[in-house]
């Protein structure tokens, strides 16, 4: 099949015609392309390629750019194979293999196929779509853009106890170690697999549940692993139902297929090295939610043994009153041995204390033990058979993934979703803190759970019969306070999404917060957004979870900061179980404690989430379904081409904009000076927007030049000498600052050595003229002037600098841009920010000590001439207000730190030549924050009244969780309103994106 592409692309590299810079093969697949990443119907192609052709000689035979229909023929040798394999419309088994001649399920004897009364002819009631991987796979080395990058992973250099890729990981160097054969060849495979559901038709449409299943190479860096051209679409299950259990009956030729590779590979054709090679590939775990993840693994996420890890070692029970199983009181046994809180038998269970240790760690071999009992959902009486063999334990059924030979060997095999997970742990703090009905898990029958459970006199009823208000529920005056302060937020472009989007101001409540929103709240918002309204051992105990998931998600990880992860998180759990009741306690908030194992084995969690999966699902597959008669045909049909124009946009020239080529979201444009041999002549900016001219004075002047020349590197030599020339070392930033620039210039020009023009060119002070700008995108980030931003919905006149005084000591300054000033040296330009900065004493700014929370007092400011940065130095911040009740005015506003969205770890450094996608989750990358636990937390008493009556679970939900769409260019394209505990008493549709 290759030799036959590469013929075919010599076929159709001739020229359109004669003088035409683009060939026949180049005009198509550019075409192609436009279709395909537009979402271009087949008929507005046609339009398009018949208007264009008119631009052609009259005299051309056949027309550069055909119908659609042509373009498909001649291009098909570029696109993948495909099979549609029949199935039972019950999701019983596929007419495949031995059963391919079969005419009825063999299970319900439901027909195959619906045959029409006129004409005769079998249609089958059901059809699933199988995209091969193999060539899908082999494809990645046929082309030079990635046949290189395949073979990343071997080569790439490594830190010791850090992570910032997979392959830096435990699980992939245990493959290795146990494979070496495997790992000796480095353009063998390692995968990932994922599967979600999602609704085609909206969230108001037809109910139709529609479930990919998506794998993806995790031999590529990091600035292009996982990235949207790289999911591979291996599996369409067909609706309107969810598969089930039953998902293992549609992943037979998938994993009938990894086996091949695993065990014989593929021959494949290198294109880099000239060669050709067997390919091998290995599975090395999937990502899912938590259903999700029991219909992949077999074992069962609800009820008691809810818990994958800690199995039917959980000590879950049921709560009376909440008809539910609760984890509270799960988490001192993951704590030392040595923890007083083990011997606290007054806070938590009355009268428990814990003296053993947590569950084992069970290894593949032990877990493949437990279900080799059990049969496949693929066998005759399999489901009947396992609904009475796991009718007390946890695995429901041995999923399909056992039979890949070496599944067992493998130290993590499913993945708990972070993403998943932070969302609903924030949901249930957030809505419960807000005392939200329906959703809050401080209800009437928690409250009644609580009396039988554990000692809290603060949540019992009083004498009236009336159980007072929580000390962790806000009053109505600070939930107003809050949402209106949430509608009032402000974020840098690209950073977040509007909340004020998800607020109905004139009721007051929030509604639709994505999971990207609730990552963003959760990380960086939750700590400023209560740390008035709540008490301090609350807002203490909130702060350390948040903190907890902002550490664990960073890109890149170290070991030692994980393992200190593994041992806060139990602490922060049973810091939380002495404030909440035990009806807040699912098994979302359990898993938790389990997440740094998971990381230490596997590596940073952007590569095991599903934000990218969702992305891809709601941005890809879900805008190809053109015909909702056949959703499944529709977006094969539409998958197809998509491929086939993005292998061709590899080829196409760099100023070609594709996926591949994609120009970054703030583009920094080219470099100002020709002349980029001086580090701060070699400033790569763009600036935006209309420019004034101004006219600077002696002081403006002489303060923006002194600031340039303190931050050349390249004239250390010229300061050396001052220094040397003064005699004297103390204060000599205030020296350098005063006459250094005056030396410099006398020396230079009176100097008989040959200076270089720069150097020439920098002695002398810039032009009194400047130009000023509005707006600079400048090392991945947007900026904007106070004036700019104060009318907008986004924020991105905050910046924080790093300074370093002469004698070696940091200090960091907070400010805001008053000005984008273009300065000129000669023919040379430097691009500054005039700044208003804040105060960097203790009035000024301050730093929480035990949770390095910075603070910056917006009414101190500092009153210096000396207000001018680089514009290459400035790192974006936002400032938040804290949000009170309270009368007094409080002006310390929260510093938020933002990353370029550019930036990419690789190799341990920031890359930013590569962009990420448009719906990239926000992720940490500054260093890391140690904070320490307190272990001290007396018992939370509220005397500011009582709750005549407390709302029942079930109470109705009046929170509109509907997204329209009004929401549908949010960052991430994704909503999975999942109920991990199972409540009936809220219900969500767990197949939406």
């Amino acid at each position: 099949m290759t030799s036959k592409m590469y013929k075919m692309l010599d076929t159709m590299g001739q020229p359109c015609f004669d003088g035409c810079p683009m060939t026949q093969l180049s005009a198509m697949t550019e075409m192609l392309n436009i279709k395909t990443e537009m979402n271009l119907s087949e008929a507005a192609t046609d339009r398009i390629s018949q208007f264009v052709n008119h631009f052609f000689p009259t005299n051309i035979a056949n027309r550069p750019i055909p119908n659609f229909n042509k373009i498909k023929r001649e291009l098909s040798l570029l696109g993948m194979s495909h099979q549609s394999i029949d199935c039972c419309p019950n999701g019983c088994m596929i007419y495949w293999k031995a059963d391919k001649e079969l005419i009825q399920c063999k299970f319900c004897c439901t027909a195959r196929y619906n045959i029409s009364a006129q004409t005769n002819k079998r249609v089958p009631l059901a059809k699933m779509e199988y995209f091969p991987l193999t060539p899908r796979l082999q494809r990645l080395y046929a082309s030079n853009t990635t046949a290189e990058d395949m073979r990343w992973h071997k080569f790439h250099h490594r830190e010791e106890g850090v992570m910032c890729h997979p392959s830096d990981a435990k699980a992939w160097v245990h493959v290795d170690n146990l494979h070496p054969d495997f790992a000796e060849e480095p353009r063998n495979v390692r995968l990932g697999l994922c599967t979600d559901g999602f609704q085609p038709f909206g969230q108001f449409g037809q109910k139709y549940s529609c479930w990919p299943v998506i794998v993806t190479p995790y031999n590529l860096p990091p600035g292009m692993c996982m990235k949207q051209q790289f999911l591979f679409l291996t599996i369409l299950i067909p609706g309107p139902r969810n598969p089930a259990k039953g998902i293992d009956v549609y992943l037979q030729p998938l994993i009938e297929e990894l086996k091949e590779l695993w065990e014989v590979g593929a021959i494949t054709y290198d294109a880099v090295l000239k060669q050709n090679f067997n390919m091998r590939a290995i599975l090395l775990w999937t990502i899912s939610d938590l259903p999700a993840y029991a219909m992949l693994s077999g074992w069962s996420t609800k009820g008691k043994f809810a818990c994958p890890s800690c199995t039917e070692f959980t000590e879950a029970f049921w709560l009376r009153h909440s008809k539910k199983h609760s984890w509270f009181d799960n988490h001192r046994k993951f704590l030392p041995y040595d923890h007083p809180f083990r011997l606290d038998d007054h806070s938590f269970t009355k009268g428990k204390s814990i003296l053993y240790g947590p569950p084992l760690h069970r290894d593949g071999s032990y877990c493949y033990d437990e279900v080799s009992s059990l049969m496949s959902v693929t066998e005759l009486g399999g489901i009947e058979y396992n609904a009475i063999a796991g009718k007390n334990i946890g695995w429901k059924k041995r999923s399909i993934f056992w039979d890949l030979p070496y599944w067992k060997d493998l130290l993590i095999r499913h993945n708990l979703d972070v993403m998943h997970i932070e969302k609903n742990f924030f949901e249930n703090i957030f809505y419960t803190i807000l005392g939200v009905p329906g959703k809050s898990k401080d209800h009437t029958q928690g409250r009644m759970d609580m009396e039988q459970i554990c000692h809290r006199p603060s949540l019992e009823r009083d004498n009236d019969g009336k159980y007072p208000k929580a000390p962790f529920t806000l009053s109505k005056e600070q939930r107003d306070v809050l949402i209106k302060w949430i509608d009032s937020l402000k974020f840098p472009d690209g950073f977040a999404s509007r909340l004020g989007r998800c607020v109905e101001m004139d009721k007051l409540k929030v509604f639709g917060m994505k999971s990207h929103n609730c990552h963003v709240f959760m990380q960086r918002l939750l700590p400023v957004a209560f740390r008035e309204m709540l008490p301090d051992r609350i807002w203490e105990a909130i702060i350390e979870i948040s903190l907890f998931f902002r550490e664990l998600t960073r890109k890149t990880i170290s070991v030692p900061d994980i393992e200190k992860l593994k041992v806060d998180i139990p602490v922060i759990l049973c810091k939380l179980e002495k404030i909440f009741p035990s009806s807040f306690f699912d098994p979302i908030e359990h898993v938790v404690v389990h997440l740094p194992d998971e990381a230490l084995l596997a590596g940073p969690p952007q590569y095991r989430w599903m934000y990218r999966f969702e992305s891809f699902l709601g941005s890809v597959l879900k805008t190809k379904v053109g015909n909702k008669a056949r959703v499944e045909a529709s977006i094969r049909e539409g998958y197809l081409q998509s491929e086939m124009g993005t292998f061709a946009s590899y080829y196409f020239p760099d100023d070609v904009p594709t996926k591949a080529h994609r120009v970054p979201r703030f583009d920094d444009g080219a470099l100002i000076n020709d002349d980029a041999s001086v580090s701060i002549f070699a400033q790569k900016a763009k600036v935006i927007g209309a420019s004034s001219r101004r006219y600077m004075d002696q002081n403006e002047s002489h303060a923006v030049h002194s600031y340039v020349l303190q931050n050349c590197p390249e004239i250390e030599p010229f300061r050396e000498a001052f220094i040397n020339t003064t005699g004297s070392t103390s204060d000599c930033d205030t020296m350098l600052q005063k006459h250094f620039p005056l030396w410099f210039y006398h020396h230079v020009q009176n100097d008989m050595t040959d200076h270089p023009r720069w150097v020439r060119a920098l002695s002398g002070f810039p032009s009194p003229y400047v130009t000023t700008y509005q707006t600079l995108n400048i090392n991945g980030y947007k900026f904007n002037t106070v004036a700019r931003s104060e009318d907008r919905t986004t924020s991105n006149c905050g910046v924080m600098v790093k300074c370093t005084s002469y004698d070696g000591s940091t200090l960091e300054y907070y400010g805001l841009i008053q000005e984008i000033i273009q300065l000129e040296y000669q023919d040379y330009k430097v691009i500054v920010f005039k700044c208003e900065w804040f105060e960097p004493s203790n009035r000024g700014t301050r730093v929480h000590a035990q949770y390095k929370i910075v603070d910056v007092n917006i009414q101190y400011r500092l009153r210096t001439v000396d207000c001018y940065i680089l514009a290459s130095q400035a790192d974006q911040v936002v400032y938040v207000s804290y949000p009170s009740a309270k009368k007094r005015v409080n002006r310390w506003f929260s510093v938020i730190q933002c990353m370029p969205r550019a930036f990419v770890e690789k190799d341990g450094e920031g890359d930013s030549n590569d962009e990420e996608e448009p719906s990239q989750e926000f992720q940490e990358n500054e260093p890391g924050i140690s904070f320490q636990i307190e272990l001290d937390f007396p018992e939370l008493q509220r005397n500011d009244g009582h709750s005549s009556q407390l709302l029942t679970s079930t109470t109705p939900v009046y929170m509109d969780d509907a997204l329209d769409g009004a929401y549908d260019n949010e960052l991430v394209d994704d909503e999975d309103n999942q109920d991990y505990e199972g409540n009936a008493q809220v219900t969500y549709d767990d197949d939406d994106v």
